[in-house]
């Protein structure tokens, strides 16, 4: 057989076989952003995305930059349902699990990119985010981008203006996208760096192109500069224990466990299983530097290092951006080198694939067998039109506000975690006592909120001033408390 055509024939079953693959797990993520319950992060992106444009640069700026926001603002012109809304970023993730795959052709061979497509598509973190309509999948697919996007910047002349060009946009979209973003490029430029003797062309290259997305973007940072900044409380605090959790959260998300038990530290059989999995993922990760790296591991081991020490020092040195879901756009060396590991052992190849699927299989059932909220139901068999809804704090009031907008939901106390923008925009203002004279009304306590515990307090005994509390309802995370007006 030709040669030519041998090649043609490898290449038509590897793109066959991710495709099939991607078709896998874009079927997974799209039955898990049936299951998976709402939260109060998502209820807010999708409130805040359905407002007018201006004002909703003015709310997110001050944490996101504005590029999802825009695509979800003109998404939810057509649909309003949350479980259509995280299709979007089920297909955005179905596109990554390809991109993917194709890295790790590119950088290895084509047994590596199905594998490391299959890791990718299996990886309970990655199903997680795509199924969540906040800004993580799209920010995961931009990273994907700029790596494949960089290795072909690697591969062809410096003058190659096509290459980039493509680079460059990918680059600028990136800082529109999460302002994390440029430590990415900044850790290509310092790979380009440490290979200065053999690429030195190529770091010229890259730095100005790194430089005029910098430029490119300069109205953003103007624009972030002027917001009304995020309150302290609410930045991610860093910490040892969270560098710790790193490569555990690459496989099993903080997210995940609090959406399969609020009590973090309660376990449960589930819980075990993905932790399991994880440290089986942190082992494979081990195993691929046990013999001496090859010139492309060289490359994902500064690309899977750099980010984060770079993150760290800027956390230390200028505020605290260290959250464990900062650093998933650093994360695609990891999956590469899973990719690697299984692709040396067969036996272990299979083994990993029985292993995921019994852990993804376990997961989705775990979702879909489990009963509707108890605080749901209680709020919709209980309050009615007429009765107020008042709420500690904005994770609930922002929940309830989307899923039950028929009611009137107010703020009981002011939220220190907000800026003022975002809570004029969605109405998150305090109540005036005043108001709920003579009503019946209902307080939704967040349990436990040291933050916000004192105000919490002082408005409960102001308001027993002018009311009887006649129904405490206690759940796992909340209280419900009805009050009357007092008779005189």
């Amino acid at each position: 057989m030709p040669k030519k055509l041998s090649k043609l024939l490898e290449s038509n079953s590897f793109l066959t076989n991710l495709v099939l693959l991607a078709l896998l797990g874009g079927l997974i993520r799209l039955v898990f952003a049936v299951y998976l319950p709402l939260d109060g992060d998502e209820a807010y992106q999708i409130l805040i995305s359905n407002v007018a444009v201006i004002p909703m640069l003015k709310a997110t700026l001050s944490a996101y930059p504005p590029l999802w926001s825009f695509i979800l603002h003109f998404f939810e012109q057509i649909f309003q349902n949350y479980i259509v809304v995280r299709f979007l970023s089920g297909i955005v993730g179905t596109i990554s699990i390809i991109i993917i795959g194709l890295i790790g052709r590119a950088l290895f061979n084509p047994k590596v990119g199905i594998l490391t497509a299959l890791v990718f598509a299996l990886s309970p973190t990655q199903i997680y985010y795509s199924s969540y309509l906040r800004v993580y999948a799209f920010a995961i697919l931009v990273s994907l981008l700029t790596f494949i996007l960089f290795i072909n910047f690697l591969k062809h002349s410096s003058s190659a203006f096509k290459d980039n060009l493509l680079l460059f946009s990918i680059m600028t979209l990136g800082n529109y996208t999460y302002y994390l973003y440029p430590v990415l490029t900044l850790s290509l430029l310092t790979y380009l760096l440490y290979k200065i003797r053999t690429l030195g062309s190529k770091f010229k290259t890259f730095t100005i192109l790194f430089i005029l997305a910098l430029l490119i973007t300069l109205p953003l940072y103007l624009s972030f500069l002027r917001v009304e900044p995020v309150p302290s409380a609410a930045l991610p605090q860093f910490s040892l224990q969270k560098i710790f959790l790193i490569p555990v959260h690459y496989t099993f998300p903080l997210n995940l466990a609090i959406a399969i038990n609020p009590e973090i530290l309660s376990i449960n059989n589930l819980k075990i299983m993905l932790l399991g999995f994880s440290l089986v993922n942190i082992g494979l990760l081990a195993f691929t530097f046990t013999g001496r790296l090859k010139k492309n591991e060289q490359f994902l081991t500064i690309m899977l290092i750099i980010p984060i020490l770079i993150t760290i020092i800027f956390s230390i040195m200028v505020f605290s951006v260290f959250g464990l879901r900062s650093i998933l756009i650093f994360s695609i060396p990891f999956y590469l080198f899973i990719g690697i590991s299984i692709a040396k052992n067969g036996f272990l190849k299979n083994v990993y694939v029985i292993v995921s699927i019994i852990t993804i299989l376990s997961t989705l059932i775990f979702f879909a067998k489990k009963p509707s909220s108890a605080v749901d139901s209680f709020v919709f068999n209980n309050v009615n039109l007429k009765q107020p809804i008042l709420h500690t704090e904005m994770t609930t009031f922002y929940y309830y506000s989307y899923k039950m907008p028929q009611l009137d939901h107010r703020a009981a106390i002011d939220s220190l975690y907000m800026n003022q923008i975002n809570k004029t925009v969605l109405g998150f203002i305090p109540t005036e006592l005043s108001k709920l004279k003579d009503k019946e009304f209902w307080l939704i306590e967040v349990i436990p909120s040291p933050l916000h515990k004192n105000q919490a307090v002082q408005f409960k005994s102001c308001v027993g001033k002018t009311h009887n509390q006649t129904l405490l309802q206690k759940f796992s995370d909340v209280n419900i408390i009805k009050y009357e007006p007092k008779t005189r």
